[in-house]
């Protein structure tokens, strides 16, 4: 409770919308795309809500492995702050 006796309420949420928006994914050029290489893709990590972080999830010898705040280094990703 806040002292004039109302409910705290939590900060809203950023809308997926918003956040969906900070990805830009362009083909690269390849006639027919095979990988994920064949893609340039952007992440304006600056624009992150605050509050908010970013996880890279990617497959090491078979197990998921999280990357959070920090793109990985073998995925190519430019971040712009």
């Amino acid at each position: 409770m806040n002292p004039s006796g109302g409910r705290r309420h939590a900060p809203a949420a950023p809308r997926a919308h918003m956040l969906f928006d900070l990805v830009r994914v362009r083909r690269r050029g390849a006639a027919v795309p095979r990988g994920i290489s064949d893609y340039e893709i952007m992440f304006r990590g600056s624009s992150l809500p605050a509050g908010v972080r970013v996880g890279f999830v990617v497959n090491d010898v078979g197990r998921p492995v999280t990357y959070w705040d920090k793109a990985p280094s073998s995925l190519e990703l430019t971040w712009s702050t």
